[in-house]
């Protein structure tokens, strides 16, 4: 599946929730769906769960779709990409951060594909999980790959606008999706003092940063953006 294909399937997920919770909140539909106060807050709590599920699989696509799209380079190509990937691809393939056993293997691997420079370049993207993405991590973990997001100033302003507990968005669903997940919180207490207009807005917030963020990956496979002088 590739990365848009993966990115709209999880992004029809969260589109199709909200259909059902207009349903519930009797917007737009003559049969409501009857539920109680908590019950309500417990559902809109579940929109924090998925909205974070489509960041961390749109990122971890994102990944891939990297590996993926520099993996028709030779070895000897390494010299013309940027510092950036240059380390990422050193890092990866000597193992560095392994212990000495498998460091060792690394190095030798690494001695092995530099003197065969026709070997097929394997670079290998791997990002920190545990549900601490948001958008400065995102774009942390990007300049490591040497790819600068530029977020449109509007966009850029929507996404770190103090929304809740000072946050912008992308935190503040990181942040209450780790309180449910670590049950500092309940969903009732996370389902509160929220409306189903302001979730929609969050996640119409969330569809356009990371559809930037999937269009500057694409464009920087795409432009050879990766290469110090692009052939």
């Amino acid at each position: 599946m590739s990365l848009k294909q993966n990115y709209d399937e999880r992004k029809k997920e969260v589109n199709d929730y909200f259909d059902f919770l207009r349903r519930v909140e009797q917007l737009d539909d003559p049969n409501p769906i009857r539920v109680s106060p908590e019950q309500q807050k417990i559902l809109f709590s579940n929109v924090y769960i998925l909205l974070y599920n489509l960041i961390e699989s749109t990122i971890v696509g994102c990944c891939k779709e990297l590996e993926h799209g520099l993996s028709h380079h030779k070895v000897s190509d390494i010299l013309q990409f940027n510092f950036e990937l240059r380390n990422q691809w050193i890092k990866t393939t000597s193992r560095i951060s392994a212990n000495e056993k498998k460091r060792l293997s690394g190095i030798y691997n690494l001695f092995e594909k530099l003197t065969n420079t026709t070997t097929s370049l394997e670079l290998i993207f791997r990002m920190k999980k545990g549900g601490n993405l948001d958008d400065m991590k995102i774009s942390e973990l990007l300049k490591e790959f040497g790819i600068v997001l530029d977020l449109p100033k509007p966009l850029h302003t929507e996404v770190c606008k103090h929304r809740l507990d000072g946050k912008g968005i992308l935190q503040a669903i990181r942040h209450i999706r780790n309180q449910l997940a670590h049950g500092e919180k309940s969903f009732i207490e996370c389902g509160s003092n929220i409306g189903l207009l302001d979730l929609n807005d969050y996640a119409k917030i969330v569809f356009l940063y990371l559809e930037h963020v999937i269009g500057r990956i694409e464009n920087y496979i795409v432009n050879k953006e990766y290469m110090t002088v692009t052939p």
